[in-house]
């Protein structure tokens, strides 16, 4: 079976649940996605590289050159918001790979699977297109 998921590198500290973008000049690395400007590649995994103990304070999903594995074509995974969004909606990366509500101009980096309040984690199936 092909793999249709690869893992990527990190090609800067990337948190989880952040919608990711190839990076143009590091091979398999991989950015948080700003506005909806480039294809995006998925979404990273929802886990941190820290214990979950009360002295760490910004969990990243890997660091600079770290492996990270990312949520692809067709996957449903959590994503953070940075806005409300609907059942259905079409979401794309704002600011620092947060799931916005789609703008025509822009790559959709998945389909929102139920509404859910700003700042809250929203369950979307991954699917990269323009539009």
């Amino acid at each position: 079976m092909p793999l249709l998921n690869p893992n990527y590198v990190a090609g800067e500290d990337l948190y989880p649940k952040r919608i990711v973008v190839r990076a143009t000049d590091e091979g398999n690395a991989v950015h948080m996605g700003d506005n909806g400007t480039y294809p995006p590649v998925g979404v990273t995994h929802n886990g941190t590289r820290e214990a979950p103990i009360p002295s760490v304070t910004t969990a990243y999903a890997a660091l600079d050159g770290e492996p990270v594995r990312v949520h692809g074509e067709g996957d449903v995974c959590e994503v953070e918001t940075g806005q409300a969004l609907t059942d259905g909606c079409l979401v794309m990366s704002g600011t620092n790979g947060v799931a916005m509500v789609h703008t025509n101009g822009n790559y959709v980096a998945g389909v929102c699977q139920k509404a859910v309040d700003s700042g809250d984690d929203a369950w979307i199936q991954v699917h990269s297109f323009y539009r």
